[in-house]
């Protein structure tokens, strides 16, 4: 029979429908602004995959900085269902489109669509397949920092809520590709879900009608159910048990909201859903009884005043609070410890407290107030920076306002009332290395902002992921990539106030002071884009000499005379002391430096309870010097001769110490300084002091002050510091340290280092650490957690152990700059003969502890001079006559490793003694090799200079600049490029010193070796050329300097690949964009035939790329066996490229895997233009698929009106063997 286009062009009867509710922007806008855009997005005629159904009007909140909810909520439909008709309640408002992005501005609303029908489908996607493509479409649109930090709620009706468990549950298998989904969602609102499923499934025509398919006729179509669809939603079946198995520890973190349709659903008397299967029964999972709802209508709403859409908003707000409540995963926990250190917080608690109401004048000055206030239009005022003399009172202040944020939230004015996070940091040059440098500054903000803000914790979770997992176990955070996340993530965050506080600038490494302070101007004026607003308080001395445009300052010696005042006469008061003249003459004299005030009210209060006499006390403070240094000198003239040997073995400790060290470990240094012959027997020594407690008192009268023992922490062991940073200033000037003992001779710290080096000496050749470790054991790697704990166990029983280990030869190689290499020498020949094998075991044992590298066996004196960079003491061996060429286990000798650490003094004296330069270790490394990997450019030029080899090659064929090719040390690629070296050298694999740079991204190399004339299509022994395996890895700038070098993109490896095949398998649309653009043809090879592609058009090559890879989708959408380019390019709609490609030679009729023509594609699209255009150009309009279906019937079941009238225009018909 003909088939009557009647039936399927007949439209629904005629009905009254309310008025579609047009909502106003949220009352939070502010006054004065612009209400963001409120259009809608227009309907797409596809239905699969993930619409932004708010697109326009995202964007206009946030240009308009009104976008305060970061958060990603994503919808699912259920079976038989529609990415907008599922939701669209029977006015046409689409709840999720219409109400939500004004309700939510920053929002980002997206639902999702999928092939869920189960009457007449040609789809075969199985609930895996809906959930993977899910999880990848929700992929694409989660790429940006920003992006990946936004938390996700779903929204799923019916089956769509299965689909949603059963990504989750995938992306806890595959966490590589999709653990950004499963860490960020906070929430899943199920409406309707089918959790146990349904007793329904066993009618799919009544289930079909329940879905409301808009096509007349339907009911009649007997073809392809899908039976298998069906069946998984049965109740108790096998897969929604197991979906639920797979999903029931990692959803209980999840706030569940489960919405209960509780009318029935015609034709039948009881709810689709019912209560048993409509609930998860979690602990902590909030049930909804939605009244008067049936399953179609369980998730529609036409008015924002509805009393249950008012519920469904009360929880969504409710999730909305919690999003920085969200649970730290394991891998959150790891990544959290990778950024925090043993000191993170010390200098802060190691900080005095305010006295009384101290400090408080800074909230009514007026640089205060303008930084504070979120009024100000220049972003330069973001910086607010306290200046103030060496201990005017700083820190004490930065403490306070980092305590004090009740009061700074009460600041800030304005009409957005944003989230307040705090981060602090306090530089302490006298700690670690991370306490005085930028790399601890950025880790430590980083630990405190991402336990805050877990969605940026979610967006830093690859960086940590990759380092882990790509790195040696001792990997360590680098400042470059700290700082590039941490802009990209202040400049893309959410919606909150970040106050960071940053004390002692000045006590930061030299060389990092002027990159962080640029590096902070840079985040304090960058714009956001979301409406994240960054507030800096800095504090340093006047110097160094940094100027910041624009930002707000105050000086503490200018406002600190009230505090100075308080804390005087609260003192004076203590001790009953009613004295005006000199109570008032002290605060006068201190020029605004507490500090100073401090240390002279120590003299004073105790002079006070002696009795002494008002004139007495006044003539002492006339006598006292009124600035920092000249009052040093005058505490450190008061002590005792008899006590300053004690005073100055104490100071040499702490000023010359490469960490602070515990009050314990600062007990048996003292000890120490004579040799004992076991631990006990320096315990029973008349010098040995028994108690921390003992040392406390002993340390402030042999010092007066000057050094303190506390606490860091509330819990931690007890620490000896200066008291002040002004006075390791002071005691590291040799002149000062000489008011102590001036015999200490010409270099007296050198001494100090001495005295250092030969206590840890003493401690090491104790008997009790005697035994000889048997069979190797020195050189054990152990299980790291092994490793730790006989590294504390070593430290419990012996406190000095592991400082000695470690800093022996530290302190001998600062003892040896100073000409101690006799004093030394005297020292180590004969002791060493008996300690090598026990040092290097404890050594070796804790630095595993601490993932850092081992020393290989065989290690001499000569080599632990060049480990350690001892060159006079190197020369001073040398001279005793020892073997220069030695070599180590690994068969490095001393030349390997002084060229490897770049101590070129140790180098210098090495080649002068005769050592063999072109010596080889285990690996056919040369010394060239060693320093042109590590980068050590004197070294390399002191090489050269001594005639070095420089072709040499290793066991693998490298020479040194593949070396430093690899490792990106451009300017010593420059170096040996300059010096004649062939940069074109292959080695066993075929790779020249160009692939090495650009399969890693080095582009300065690259470009310093194309300008020296190396061979830009150079291929190895896979036929890969350097711009084929940037291309592969991803290096967009290599592959640009590449092209601009005349590189030739169209080689193809040994595989047949081409840059352009690999760019495309990584779906990296830049270097796709820039190979088309230099004329790259744009095929594809299909693992069968080489499938003809997408053709660049003259004018539109970028729109091409565009749509040949889209975010995060796949190069071609291929149904079961592949298709061609045509199919995809019908598929779309896309007229001219279908032109195109019938113009290049594409067949029109030609059938995919499943027997289908580019005009069933076009059909099953509803393109009705497409279709027009592919019989114009001859394809058959009754040519039957695998099934036997023509183009009509996937028309039909589409309901493509458009694309049906024009087929049967053009004779399509469907006869009896259609089943129709």
């Amino acid at each position: 029979m003909r088939f009557r286009l009647s039936q399927v062009l007949k439209g629904k009867k005629g009905r009254d429908v309310p008025q579609k509710e047009t909502l106003q922007p949220d009352t939070h806008t502010e006054p004065g602004k612009a209400s963001f855009d409120t259009s809608v997005e227009p309907e797409p005629p596809e239905k699969n995959g993930l619409f932004f159904l708010n697109e326009s009007q995202f964007q206009s909140a946030t240009e308009s900085g009104q976008a305060r909810h970061s958060v990603d909520i994503i919808a699912v439909h259920g079976l038989n269902g529609h990415p907008y008709e599922t939701w669209r309640h029977g006015n046409g408002n689409i709840w999720l489109r219409d109400f939500l992005p004004l309700q939510y501005p920053g929002a980002r609303i997206f639902s999702f669509g999928y092939s869920s029908e189960v009457a007449f489908t040609l789809s075969t996607g199985k609930l895996p397949d809906f959930a993977r493509s899910l999880l990848e479409n929700v992929m694409a649109v989660r790429k940006t920092s920003e992006e990946m930090m936004r938390p996700i709620i779903f929204v799923c009706h019916s089956m769509g809520g299965i689909v949603v468990k059963k990504a989750l549950s995938i992306a806890i298998i595959d966490s590589e590709d999709y653990d950004n989904i499963r860490t960020s969602t906070c929430g899943i609102l199920f409406f309707s879900t089918p959790h146990r499923g349904s007793t329904i499934t066993r009618l799919p025509e009544v289930m079909v009608n329940i879905a409301n398919l808009c096509m007349a006729g339907t009911s009649k179509l007997t073809g392809r159910m899908r039976s298998d669809l069906i069946k998984s939603l049965e109740r108790d079946s096998q897969d929604l048990k197991s979906i639920s198995t797979d999903i029931r520890h990692q959803i209980a973190a999840y706030r569940i909201v489960s919405f209960v349709e509780k009318k029935s659903t015609p034709p039948f008397s009881h709810p689709v859903v019912d209560d048993f299967s409509g609930i998860m029964d979690l602990p902590k999972e909030t049930i909804v009884p939605m009244d008067g709802r049936d399953h179609r209508d369980v998730c529609r709403f036409g008015s924002t005043k509805e009393s249950l859409y008012s519920v469904v908003c009360r929880h969504l707000d409710k999730l909305a609070g919690d999003i920085h409540k969200l649970p730290f995963t394991e891998d959150g926990k790891e990544c959290l410890k990778s950024l925090s250190f043993p000191s993170l917080t010390s200098r802060f608690h190691s900080v005095t407290g305010v006295e009384g109401d101290t400090c408080s004048w800074i909230f009514s000055q007026p640089p205060y107030e303008r930084w504070i206030t979120d009024t100000n239009q220049a972003k330069e005022e973001n910086i607010f920076w306290i200046k103030g003399k060496p201990g005017s009172g700083k820190s004490t202040l930065m403490k306070y306002l980092v305590q004090s944020q009740n009061q700074t939230a009460s600041k800030l004015r304005g009409n957005r009332p944003l989230p307040l996070v705090t981060a602090s940091f306090f530089f302490s040059a006298r700690g670690n290395d991370l306490d005085k440098s930028a790399v601890g500054l950025f880790r430590s903000l980083l630990h405190q902002i991402l336990q805050e803000i877990p969605s940026m914790l979610q967006a830093f979770l690859p960086l940590y992921r990759k380092k882990r997992d790509t790195q040696h176990p001792g990997w360590k955070w680098h400042l470059d990539e700290l700082q590039k996340f941490f802009a990209s993530a202040l400049a893309t965050g959410p919606n909150c106030r970040i106050m960071l506080y940053i004390d002692a600038l000045d006590e930061c490494q030299e060389q990092d002071v002027r990159n962080i302070a640029q590096f902070l101007e840079k985040i304090a004026t960058q714009t956001s884009s979301s409406g994240t607003e960054v507030r800096i308080c800095l504090s340093s001395r006047h110097y160094p000499n940094i100027v910041i445009k624009g930002c707000q300052e105050t000086r503490m010696e200018e406002h600190n005379l009230a505090d100075i005042s308080t804390y005087v006469h609260t003192k004076m008061e203590a001790v009953g002391y009613r004295g005006v003249n000199l109570t008032e003459k002290i605060i006068s004299k201190a020029s605004g430096v507490f500090l100073w005030v401090v240390l002279v009210m120590e003299r004073f209060l105790t002079a006070i309870e002696d009795g002494e006499t008002d004139g007495n006390l006044l003539r002492e403070l006339d006598s006292i010097p009124d600035n920092l240094k000249d009052l040093y000198a005058n505490i450190i003239d008061s002590i005792p001769q008899s006590e300053r040997p004690h005073a100055v073995e104490i100071v040499f400790w702490i000023l010359l110490a490469k960490r602070p060290l515990t009050a314990t470990e600062v007990r048996y240094a003292l000890a120490f300084s004579t040799p004992f012959r076991s631990q006990k027997q320096g315990q029973k020594s008349q010098n040995f002091l028994q108690s921390d407690d003992s040392l406390q008192k002993i340390v402030r009268k042999w010092t007066r002050g000057l050094i303190e023992v506390t606490r860091m922490e509330e819990d931690s062991k007890p620490v000896v510091q200066f008291i002040h940073e002004s006075v390791r200033e002071f005691l590291s000037q040799k002149d000062n340290i000489y008011l102590f003992d001036d015999s200490l001779g010409p270099n007296p710290l050198a001494t100090g280092h001495h005295r250092l080096f030969s206590s840890c000496l003493n401690y090491i050749k104790i008997i009790d650490l005697s035994r000889q470790p048997q069979n190797g054991e020195e050189y054990q790697r152990h299980d790291i957690s092994t490793a730790i704990q006989m590294t504390s166990d070593l430290s419990n029983a012996f406190p000095l152990l592991q400082y000695s280990v470690l800093n022996l030869f530290t302190h001998a190689a600062n003892a040896d700059k100073g000409g101690k290499a006799t004093d030394l020498l005297d020292h180590f020949p004969v002791a060493w003969e008996g300690l090598s094998a026990i040092w290097l075991w404890r050594f070796n044992l804790i630095r595993q502890s601490a993932w850092e590298t081992m020393i290989p066996q065989k290690a001499t004196l000569l080599h632990m001079a060049s480990i350690f960079g001892l060159s006079s003491f190197a020369k001073a061996i040398i001279d005793k006559g020892v073997e220069v060429n030695g070599k180590d286990a690994s068969g490095h000798t001393a030349l390997h490793i002084a060229a490897s650490h770049g101590h070129r003094d140790v180098v210098k004296c090495l080649l002068e003694s005769g050592v063999d330069i072109e010596a080889k270790n285990g690996r056919g490394h040369a010394a060239l090799h060693q320093a042109a990997a590590r980068g050590q450019t004197a070294v390399v030029d002191l090489l050269i200079e001594h005639g070095t080899n420089l072709m040499a090659v290793n066991n693998n064929g490298h020479t040194a600049v593949h070396y430093a090719a690899a490792e990106g040390r451009a300017d010593i690629v420059e170096l040996l490029a300059v010096r004649g070296v062939e940069l074109n050298v292959q080695n066993s694999l075929g790779e020249s010193p160009l692939h090495q740079a650009a399969a890693r991204g080095h582009d300065e190399a690259v470009e310093y070796l194309l300008s020296y004339h190396a061979n830009p299509n150079i291929v190895d022994n896979n036929n890969e050329t350097p711009i084929y395996q940037a291309a592969a890895s991803g290096h967009f700038e290599v592959v640009s300097i590449l092209l601009e070098y005349g590189a030739d993109y169209t080689i193809t490896n040994s595989r047949g690949e081409t840059a352009l095949y690999q760019a495309e398998i990584n779906k990296d649309k830049a270097i796709m964009e820039i190979l088309i653009a230099h004329g790259a043809d744009a095929r594809i090879q299909d693992t069968k035939e080489e499938a003809l592609q997408y053709q660049e058009m003259v004018k539109g090559y970028k729109a091409f790329v565009d749509r040949l890879v889209p975010d995060g989708d796949d190069i071609l959408i291929r149904p079961s066996g592949g298709a061609l380019a045509l199919h995809q390019a019908a598929a779309d709609g896309k007229q001219i490229a279908i032109m195109e490609l019938i113009r290049h030679g594409a067949l029109v009729d030609e059938t995919d895997a499943d027997g289908r023509t580019a005009l069933h594609m076009a059909a099953s699209e509803c393109h009705e233009k497409a279709v027009e255009m592919l019989i114009r150009h001859g394809a058959n309009v009754n040519q039957k698929d695998g099934q036997g279906y023509v183009p009509l019937v996937y028309a039909i079941a589409r309901g493509g009106d458009a694309a049906i009238k024009t087929l049967i225009r053009h004779g399509a018909s469907i006869g009896v063997n259609q089943g129709l």
